[in-house]
């Protein structure tokens, strides 16, 4: 499963890269691959499943059993039958609810394993406490730092020195530049400088005092760090920009957003400050940070944080040399591959396609369609389920004549009676676990195949939609994952696990009612007329403790995200000293679970006693009438037992079925929100087959009045009549203020979106009369953020081409000067780890 996420997740939240490198075909063939191996443990899942429950069948060897040694004491030792039956049915009910509460057990054991984690997490003294105040305190800080024969390896990677007798002296209002190779320490000095780590040896001096002799939170708050990747939590703008200063009044904070340069473009956005700057942890240019995903963006939040608190500016940029990456940033060179056309559409996704997945409704004939390579296996399964459907009838029915057995007074009818019915019992137990094995093995053939085929199908679907549609905030990487993970199993569980359940509540609801009318009519129609009540007591009692859970877990979310949050960007928060303020945070997002749970169990308990009371008051009103007929005469004292047995259980059953209504109600938006997917049809068509093909572009590009909006920003005109050439081989950069629309040049290069109004040409033929992907193949793009997908690094030197030789993989990081770097701290199979940005750059 966490194969197939990481695919997921890395293929969404890069789809550019995956989409300017014609990769679609290559990730959904990966994702197939992954989805290989939870289809074999599904199907040994469904075997192992339906053999456990089949041991359910012991159950009826216990009640053989308890049937022949209650008959030896009836007929031997003169015992009342009403009573040998009393002590069996309280004995096994007994060991059916202790069995049942043993599965609980496992809790207590995950429970106490996690405690003593928890407890070794608290009681662990840290090698660097952030919340230390002792040392000394600068009254006046001057800026003047000096490294002094710093010798330093991460505790990770012992025996490889990042800094070897390093020395360097930085004056007060000095500004210098780290530069040099990946992997040199450049980020590293700046780790020390902000004590994440001890060096081990040398000292490190900030205005002439060692650092490790000043208070730890104090020298961290004399900083402002910037780091290579920036990182905004799911607050508000503001919020983010005061974890640089606390305590900072609006006036400080709209002073430190005009330095950083973007008060201007925080005052374009509805909310302003007050903005909520989206998920941690999403990087990339300024166009798509204001869409929940701008790396640029973050990096202007996370510069007014420094500027809030500037004695000492750190900003954690490679400064190495480009200049070996003629193709950076979207430079286009001569190849030769094909291409096709695609026809203009300015259409703006976000209502369009809105009302597009709004109008698809879940079509569920076509998805059992999708299971009928496997109709043989449905069949069996259905045929497994009706025959274990029959079971608690039929044992409720011979229960109910045991019983009346023990009252007989000839004793070797007893005998002979009971030997029938314990033989029955036997036979009872044996069927039980073949038709669970049966069902659960087959039908989880065909679900688990209907998973792997539902969710190749939306992931294969997904890469051909236009990037528009990954830039709704539901259509994140997250949400992805989560539509692939949770969808399709709701989709199998609607299709299998449920029809199972339903085929298996029909029949025996079927055969319970024939059976209570064949025995005896009055009795069966007041008990039919009162089983909707057993049947609600026991469906509320199961949706109060399922709605209770799920309304707790839900109020926990928000307190779950923030502490993910926090624990993924720890260094951010400990470089501002925002533990307080993060703590703070948390324990208000811990007041409404509080809240929550405590109203929650109150309605658990009401519900429960509803649930008990109204069982046990119909049974109670059945006994009655059914006393009142055996007085009368009116039915016989077996039928009375059988009748009584035979609904009560038959009850518990439908009331169990029907308390996964909400399973049903999940399955069914989860059915709708796959064949949202399946059945949309992109804007961009990728493949479109009667677009121009060419073996070979010779680079040279036009915009001509080209007016272009992002359809998630339709009021903010980001191109305006734009007009630039770029001759074929020439190297041009592109200059300007954040969101000004570099990147959105190369972003309408690519075909990634299309034009308001005007046109770009490549060789002088528009680009929409291209093949998306033909032309995508063309281009080389380096962007802002680089990805390095999962896998080893010659996986990622050779994605844009997959089969390249070991010779050209040489040859291509040679150029990219990477070879060297990769030579003496890997092999190129190794498998990544977590390179700096620029080492991404280069691979």
């Amino acid at each position: 499963m966490e194969l197939q996420e990481g695919i997921v997740e890395q293929a969404v939240s890069s789809i550019r890269t995956v989409y300017s490198y014609v990769a679609e075909e290559r990730t959904a063939k990966e994702y197939q691959n992954a989805l290989k191996p939870a289809l074999e443990l599904g199907i040994k899942q469904g075997l192992m499943k339906g053999m456990a429950i089949g041991t359910v069948g012991i159950t009826f060897a216990v009640w053989a059993l308890q049937g022949w040694y209650g008959s030896t004491l009836v007929i031997n030792k003169g015992a009342k039958g009403g009573n040998v039956f009393t002590a069996g049915l309280c004995i096994i009910y007994g060991g059916l609810a202790l069995g049942g509460s043993l599965i609980n057990v496992k809790y207590f054991i995950d429970g106490n394993i996690a405690a003593a984690r928890i407890f070794e997490m608290i009681h662990r003294v840290p090698g660097i406490d952030s919340a230390d105040e002792q040392g000394k305190t600068i009254s006046d800080v001057k800026g003047e730092v000096d490294f002094r024969d710093i010798e330093f390896e991460y505790p990770s990677r012992p025996g490889s020195l990042v800094l070897n007798k390093f020395n360097l002296k930085v004056m007060s209002g000095q500004t210098v530049g780290l530069v040099g190779t990946s992997g040199s320490g450049k980020s590293t000095v700046i780790n020390l400088l902000e004590r994440f780590y001890e060096p081990l040896r040398g000292d490190i001096l900030l205005d002439g005092v060692d650092i490790k002799t000043l208070q730890l939170k104090w020298l961290r708050n004399q900083m402002g760090l910037v780091t290579q990747e920036p990182v905004l939590f799911a607050t508000s703008i503001k919020e983010n920009i005061l974890f640089g200063k606390e305590d900072a009044s609006m006036e400080e904070v709209i002073r430190a957003a005009k330095a950083a340069n973007a008060h201007n473009f925080i005052n374009k956005l509805s909310e302003k400050y007050n903005t909520p700057s989206g998920q941690v942890g999403e990087f990339g240019s300024h166009e798509q940070l204001i869409q929940n995903s701008s790396g640029t963006y973050a990096v202007m939040v996370k510069l007014q944080r420094a500027y809030m608190n500037d004695e000492i500016l750190l900003e954690a940029e490679d400064t190495e040399d480009g200049s070996a990456f003629p193709g950076y940033d979207g430079t286009i060179r001569v190849g030769e591959t094909p291409d096709k056309s695609l026809s203009r559409n300015t259409s703006f996704g976000m209502i369009t396609n809105q009302q597009q997945e709004d109008d698809s409704s879940p079509n569920l004939r076509q998805l059992i369609s999708m299971t009928a390579p496997e109709w043989k296996s449905t069949l069996i399964g259905c045929a497994g389920a009706l025959a274990y459907g029959l079971i608690p009838p039929l044992n409720s029915f011979c229960l109910g004549a045991l019983l009346a057995v023990y009252f007989e007074n000839d004793h070797s009818r007893i005998k002979s009676q009971t030997r029938i019915y314990c033989f029955a019992f036997l036979a009872f137990a044996v069927f039980t676990f073949l038709t669970n094995v049966i069902q659960h093995y087959y039908f989880g053939i065909m679900g688990e195949t209907l998973t792997e085929r539902v969710r190749g199908a939306i992931f294969e679907k997904i890469l051909t939609f236009e990037i528009e549609w990954f830039d709704q905030e539901n259509n994140s990487s997250g949400s992805i994952c989560a539509r692939l993970a949770t969808d399709a199993v709701m989709v199998r569980t609607l299709v299998t696990d449920r029809l199972s359940l339903l085929t298996q509540a029909v029949s025996s609801a079927t055969l319970a009612v024939v059976l209570a009318f064949m025995l005896s009519w009055r009795l069966a129609l007041v008990a039919v007329a009162l089983e909707p009540g057993v049947i609600a007591a026991v469906y509320l009692r199961e949706m109060t403790m399922r709605i209770m859970s799920k309304k707790i877990l839900r109020a926990q979310s928000e307190s779950s995200k923030l502490a993910s949050e926090a624990f993924g960007n720890h260094k951010t928060i400990t470089a501002f000293g925002s533990q307080e303020k993060i703590l703070k945070l948390y324990d208000r997002t811990q007041v409404s679970s509080r809240k929550e749970s405590n109203r929650q169990s109150w309605y658990a308990g009401v519900g429960l006693f509803i649930s008990q009371f109204l069982t046990s008051a119909l049974i109670a009103v059945i006994c009655w009438y059914g006393g009142k007929l055996l007085f009368q005469k009116k039915i016989a004292y077996k039928h009375l037992f059988q009748i009584f047995f035979i609904l009560v259980s038959t009850g518990r059953v439908i009331a169990e079925t029907a308390s996964m209504t909400s399973d049903l109600s999940k399955g069914t938006s989860a059915l709708k929100s796959v064949f949202q997917i399946l059945q949309r049809e992109t804007k961009m068509d990728p493949e479109n087959p009667d677009g121009i093909v060419t073996e070979k572009i010779n680079g040279e590009i036009e915009f001509k009045q080209v007016y272009f909006i992002y359809p998630a920003r339709p009021k903010q005109i980001i191109l305006r009549g734009l007009d630039l050439k770029i001759e074929a081989a020439k190297f041009v950069a592109l200059v300007g203020r954040s969101g000004s629309g570099k990147s959105t040049i190369i972003r309408l290069i690519e075909g990634f979106y299309d034009t308001l109004s005007g046109s770009i040409e490549v060789d002088g033929i528009d680009i929409m009369q291209y093949n998306l992907r033909s032309l995508r193949s063309h281009i080389a793009m380096v962007s802002q953020e680089p990805t390095l997908f999962a896998g080893t690094i010659r996986d990622n030197i050779s994605y844009a081409k997959q089969n390249a030789t070991e010779a050209e993989i040489m040859e291509a990081s040679s150029i990219a000067n990477a070879h060297e770097f990769i030579r003496c701290n890997f092999i190129f199979t190794f498998t990544l780890l977590n390179f700096s940005s620029y080492c991404r750059l280069r691979i």
